[in-house]
């Protein structure tokens, strides 16, 4: 689920679907409906829009469509495709995930795409992580390094998962939390 700006609507996907419905109740109305599986939606800083994937084109993909509904855009065409994470703080890029080049060893990487003209992917940095974060200023990304599966509960060890603070202005890291039994997905305060 993701909620909007303002604390009042809550996307969420429902068979293959993003649907919309009020946080206080009601009907649920569908976003999209596409045969397609449809996922990871977010709604823009201003709420106007939201981002979502879908693998429609076949490969996982980042769309665009207004909160109201209407036709999707879509915005990404790299073919391993994406995962998407978040908006950037002034609205202009989203975050997303994706797996590149080093497939036997750590291959997930961040990258921001602009929502606007089509461009190559930015690398964010060159080294992975998962499960990312931005700060509400966009100057600081939360992330996850490590970590045995989710699912292998009571896993103590050099594996655990680590929560790790990406500071963009310095291009510095700093591990905050690397507790004995792992850490996971980091979310900001608001």
């Amino acid at each position: 689920p993701s909620l909007s700006p303002d604390g009042q609507t809550l996307l969420f996907t429902y068979r293959g679907d993003i649907w919309s419905v009020p946080v206080a109740g009601g009907v649920a109305r569908p976003v999209t409906s596409n045969e397609s599986s449809e996922t990871d939606a977010h709604f823009s800083p201003d709420g106007k829009t939201i981002a979502f994937v879908s693998d429609r084109d076949g490969s996982r993909q980042v769309y665009l469509v207004p909160a109201e509904g209407g036709t999707p855009k879509k915005i990404t065409h790299h073919t391993a495709g994406y995962s998407l994470e978040g908006w950037s703080a002034d609205g202009t890029k989203l975050l997303v995930s994706g797996q590149r080049d080093h497939f036997w060893r750590r291959p997930e990487r961040f990258f921001w795409i602009p929502v606007e003209g089509r461009t190559a992917e930015v690398p964010i940095f060159d080294d992975y992580g998962a499960d990312p974060s931005v700060s509400p200023d966009g100057k600081r990304i939360l992330f996850t390094r490590e970590g045995e599966a989710w699912w292998r509960k009571g896993y103590k060890g050099s594996q655990a998962a680590q929560i790790w603070l990406y500071n963009v202005e310095g291009n510095t890291f700093t591990r905050l939390l690397d507790p004995p039994g792992g850490a996971r997905w980091p979310i900001w305060k608001p």
